[in-house]
């Protein structure tokens, strides 16, 4: 049972000093150093340091590739993935012609994130790319890929006049590669050696976005096109871009001669073809809507070709992100992300006469949507990528004739271990415990975190046939109990039992009548039994809320019907009345989810609705604070936001103990947006949590709300430290608060621990000075110095025992000259 404490503003001690007022000092990293004279001290405002820390980073493989591939001289193909890598930020690979998938280079974020664009290789066999982030601003990079395999950053964007580069780079006559970038909309030019030149950011100043490559012609110039930024918004161009950077605009795009383009990053670019004609796509527009095929001469002539309509009547696709590529035998080659007869994607063919057919439609198993421009190779075929399906669903490399029949040369391998469980749980032993899965084959290890932040796997598992989504249960005889969202006899879902030796055994199989799909863990209650909740399933399929014993016999206590909440995907809390506590995801008065209150028997109340305003969609357990007042998260809600996040950024909230819904906080994107986890609450009152997207990159924080209502941001991911924490925080023996990140939108998940340095108090007692911080602030060491000239000049201050929620130290004289550091040893 969560520790309950009360959540009133901690009273501070005042002390006794000649003004009677009580003084904070802020400190460097790791330490809390202050400075003390006779006539003066510095002073600042009460601030407090917070330390993050990646402890373990789970290994990922090299996964989707998005672009085009390019072959080298000896046979090879090269290309990039926006996933994967042993930071999980994407990686250069190659295929070898025997079909060798060789990963070359894992990105760390600090030489580049999520490479885009097609590489460029020089005369020597030299690749050279972009990222689209990462590097010194994480605004991208461009980079070298030596023969020898040392890659080298030509080059880091900033904050303009170009930033994100997406397109990748082209290779002009004089030997200097070219690019786009989407932010700032430019054109840029680099030499080999990295000398950056930024050609204009024409487009940008007009509210365009660069998405796609250039395209080199033989008359020295480059040919292109733009597409608006924003997502409600029609239009676009192409152009012609000049050596000396100077450019002509060829055609206009209005939105209703059927090219629009999204904001979400299309993929683009003109293609040559052989009757001279430029080749292009646009990923909506035209007569469904889904996109079309255009012709364009180098003096703007403009032809469209086809309409996209993803039907059984015209079944070449929807959503092409590429241009066509010209084959072998004169016809254009392209493909489209959707549509189809499996609607996975498909490839089309465009011939001299502008007739376009349909040639092959992907299935998922051979791969699925095809983002990048095929490459016609030395031997007649055509070569690309999928981003998705093949053998793990993380995309393939094909290979293609010109007559349709597809050849799979590659699947791209799932992640080898990842946290699929975002919880970890605190054991009565002192350790923190948490469980992995593997993706491949659906084996998973039983670890605890030491104190020292080391990863120990204490025990594997074979397949556990089914997928942990919520937390594992320490129970009272040892043993770990837990769920599963699939698997067992129905395939909705089990409840298990893992020893700490690593056997597991299967207690009961769900039915569907019973329950279905528990995405919660369980958690015990006072009378030994197991408690938790189905997501579907039950008497009107909204979910159920069950009981078993140890030994696996399962009584339904209620089911949920929609009126009286639907979908609970949150655990269950139980009270300090016994009763037992939990949320719905949706239903209840406005449909947006439910507090409810069920007891051991199974009288089930709804003690309070979401109505949007004061939030949505909760999915996260609640806690208790020992006045029986509850806490929790919505994952939307409050302040309304636009697009996907139109229902608001998600909420903070407490349930009094007269039912009263009261929204603590709202989120609004930058600080934070979509709380799934848990809050954990700490002894001064304050509640700590994590939203698994927003803050400043996007990918997700760590939060504090303190008593007076102000939310502070301890650590925002972007990606290169994990990314998207979507359980919740628990605190070890050692005080630290310990968390995942699962890595959703890329990265690599993780194990992080945080923890902020209490704030050190200073008053003044006559001629002596003394010095206190939280009693709740356990392990650190208070150390003075008369000299910080050298590390070991440092001695620690003997400590008092706690007084009015402050740990006293002793008095000491006022020196000429002396300094004090906090330290975690």
């Amino acid at each position: 049972m969560q520790t309950q404490v009360n959540r009133e503003p901690t009273k501070r001690a005042s002390g006794v000093s000649l003004n009677r007022r009580l003084y904070s000092i802020p400190f460097p990293s790791i330490y809390h150093l202050a400075l003390f004279s006779l006539v003066t001290f510095l002073l600042s405002p009460a601030t407090r340091a917070t330390t993050f820390e990646e402890i373990f980073g789970f290994a990922r493989d090299a996964a989707n590739p998005t672009d085009s591939l390019i072959q080298g001289t000896n046979g090879d193909f090269y290309g990039t993935t926006i996933a994967g890598g042993t930071g999980g930020l994407g990686t250069i690979f190659k295929l070898t012609s025997t079909g060798q998938l060789i990963t070359l280079v894992s990105f760390t974020g600090a030489n580049g994130s999520y490479p885009r664009g097609t590489l460029a290789m020089d005369d020597a066999g030299n690749l050279f790319g972009t990222t689209y982030a990462g590097g010194n601003s994480n605004r991208g990079t461009i980079f070298e890929l030596t023969t020898t395999g040392i890659l080298i950053t030509l080059y880091h964007f900033g904050n303009g006049p170009a930033a994100n580069p997406y397109g990748g780079l082209v290779r002009g006559t004089n030997g200097n590669f070219y690019g786009t970038t989407e932010t700032y909309g430019s054109l840029f030019q680099i030499s080999p050696a990295g000398t950056f030149t930024n050609l204009t950011s024409f487009f940008g100043l007009r509210g365009f976005s660069l998405n796609g490559s250039l395209l080199p012609s033989s008359d020295g110039n480059f040919y292109g096109m733009a597409g608006v930024k924003a997502f409600s918004q029609t239009g676009g161009m192409c152009f012609r871009l000049y050596p000396d950077g100077s450019l002509d605009s060829l055609f206009q795009f209005s939105g209703t001669n059927g090219y629009r383009l999204y904001s979400d990053r299309p993929y683009g670019g003109l293609s040559l073809g052989a009757n001279g004609k430029l080749y292009g796509t646009s990923t909506s527009g035209g007569m469904s809507n889904l996109g079309t095929i255009y012709s364009l001469t180098k003096d703007g002539a403009f032809t469209q070709i086809s309409d996209f309509t993803g039907t059984n009547w015209h079944p070449q696709g929807a959503f092409p992100f590429s241009a066509p590529a010209l084959g072998s035998d004169g016809r254009m080659y392209g493909s489209t992300v959707a549509g189809g007869q499996f609607n996975q994607g498909t490839i089309y063919t465009v011939d001299t006469n502008d007739f376009v057919a349909f040639l092959f439609s992907f299935s998922g198993t051979n791969g699925s949507q095809p983002y990048g421009r095929l490459l016609p190779a030395s031997d007649g075929k055509l070569y690309g990528t999928t981003r998705s399906g093949g053998a793990y669903n993380s995309g393939t490399v094909f290979s293609l004739t010109t007559n349709g029949l597809l050849d799979t040369l590659a699947s791209f391998p799932a992640p080898a271990s990842v946290q699929t469980v975002p919880y970890l749980i605190p054991g009565s032993d002192g350790q923190v415990y948490g469980t992995t899965l593997n993706l491949t084959n659906r084996t998973g290890t039983l670890f605890h975190i030491g104190p020292d932040g080391s990863l120990s796997t204490i025990a594997s598992f074979p397949s556990t046939a089914g997928t942990i989504h919520g937390p594992l249960a320490r129970a009272n005889d040892g043993n770990f109990y837990g769920t599963t969202s699939d698997g067992g006899s129905n395939n909705v879902g089990t409840i298990f039992k893992l020893s700490t030796s690593g056997s597991i055994s299967q207690l009961f199989s769900f039915s569907v009548t019973n329950g279905a799909n528990p995405f919660s863990g369980l958690i015990q209650g006072a009378d030994g039994n197991f408690y938790g909740t189905t997501s579907t399933g039950g008497d009107s399929n909204d979910g159920t809320v069950f009981k078993s014993t140890p030994d696996g016999i399962l009584t339904t206590l209620a089911f949920f019907s929609g009126t009286n909440g639907a979908n609970p995907y949150a655990g269950l809390l139980q009270g300090s009345d016994c009763a037992f506590y939990g949320t719905t995801s949706s239903g209840g008065d406005s449909t947006n989810g439910t507090i409810f209150k069920i007891t051991a028997d199974g009288i089930l109340t709804t003690l309070a609705s979401f109505s949007g305003t004061n939030g949505a969609n909760p999915y996260a357990s609640l806690i208790q604070d020992r006045d029986g007042n509850l806490y929790g998260t919505t994952t939307a809600g409050g302040i309304p936001g636009s697009g996907s996040y139109a229902s608001g950024y998600g909420t903070i909230f407490e349930l009094t103990t007269n039912n009263d819904l009261i929204t603590l906080f709202a989120f609004s994107g930058t600080n934070g947006n979509t709380p799934f986890a848990p809050l954990f609450l700490t002894a001064d009152g304050s509640l700590y949590g994590t939203t698994a997207w927003g803050g400043p990159d996007g990918a997700g924080t760590v939060f504090k709300l303190t008593n007076s209502g102000d939310l502070v941001t301890l650590h925002s991911f972007s990606f290169t430290d994990g990314g998207n924490p979507y359980g919740g925080l628990v605190q070890g023996s050692d005080g630290y608060l310990y968390g995942t990140t699962t890595a959703s939108g890329g990265g690599k998940p993780a194990i992080f621990r945080i923890y902020e340095f209490p704030v050190l108090h200073l008053n003044f007692l006559g001629n002596q000075i003394q010095l206190a911080w939280p009693s709740s602030a356990t392990n650190f060491q208070l150390e003075s110095s008369f000299d910080l000239s050298s590390s070991t000049n440092w001695i620690a201050v003997p400590t008092m025992p706690f007084t009015n929620g402050l740990q006293v130290i002793v008095p000491e004289p006022v020196s000429t000259m002396k300094f004090y550091r906090m330290r975690k040893p």
